[in-house]
């Protein structure tokens, strides 16, 4: 990928917008700074012969109730400001405050292009602190006294419900349901993000499946309206056995890259 602009977000802002449906405004904010250095849009500029609104609709792909509606929250929530005859997107950074920084290809991108890649980076951070979580844990009970209280220790375990296993150690299964909640959509809209991201490469998936012994389909269909895992049948191919297997939701483990890209904000630059 041929990067054209880096963009730094703080995150408290990144998942602020998603908590509260705003998360078209802070795209709109994004996409004026993406698309034009000075972070300004003229937009009574004349463009392609067009008025000034349907010209700004042609170069953001979006419905004149839409570019009203994201400017207006935009200008509400202070990611945008109007001075003169522009619109300025405000820094969406703010010094010593965690954020997360976004490279943008050279190429062109809509209104709803800008949604998806802050949603998959607001996933990718929720893995990534669940994974974070998860070595705490470890280190604890490695008998490394970095989780110095037990209180602290009970509230990591609450907050990852962390499984033992005798290779892996501790480790946390997300389900399409938690990414779903984390990140305001659909279970299919959780499940397109995390395909997304692992075929980037952010994000590696481990399946957790385990093998239990046969159960009729009259008892797997019960076992089925329960959410968390997947019953279903299978044939063990080295014994010709017929088994059940369990479905439990993934694990994933975030890319080196994306420590680089998380990071405390230093710099005062927007």
């Amino acid at each position: 990928m041929v990067v054209n602009r880096i963009i730094n977000i703080q995150l408290a802002t990144l998942g602020e917008c998603i908590k509260n449906n705003n998360l078209e405004a802070l795209a709109f904010a994004v996409l004026i700074k993406q698309k034009f250095v000075s972070s300004s849009l003229h937009y009574s500029k004349k463009r392609w012969n067009k008025t000034n609104t349907r010209a700004l609709c042609k170069m953001f792909k979006v419905s004149p109730s839409k570019l009203q509606q994201v400017t207006s929250n935009g200008f509400k929530l202070g990611l945008l400001r109007k001075e003169g005859d522009c619109i300025i997107s405000n820094p969406l950074r703010e010094y010593n405050t965690l954020r997360v920084k976004i490279p943008f290809a050279k190429r062109f991108y809509t209104l709803k292009d800008v949604v998806r890649v802050l949603r998959n980076a607001w996933a990718t951070y929720y893995i990534s602190r669940v994974n974070f979580i998860e070595y705490k844990v470890n280190m604890h009970k490695g008998g490394v006294d970095s989780v110095k209280s037990k209180s602290e220790y009970k509230a990591l375990k609450k907050d990852i419900a962390p499984i033992y296993d005798s290779i892996r150690g501790f480790s946390s299964d997300i389900s399409y349901e938690a990414i779903a909640n984390e990140c305001n959509i659909t279970r299919l809209e959780a499940i397109r993000v995390i395909n997304t991201l692992e075929a980037k490469g952010t994000i590696t998936k481990e399946k957790n499946i385990a093998v239990k012994p046969y159960l009729p389909i009259e008892s797997l269909n019960t076992l089925n309206e329960l959410k968390g895992q997947f019953f279903f049948n299978s044939v063990n191919k080295r014994t010709g056995e017929r088994v059940t297997l369990v479905q439990k939701p993934n694990s994933y483990k975030t890319s080196n890259l994306v420590n680089k890209l998380i990071r405390v904000d230093k710099t005062l630059s927007y």
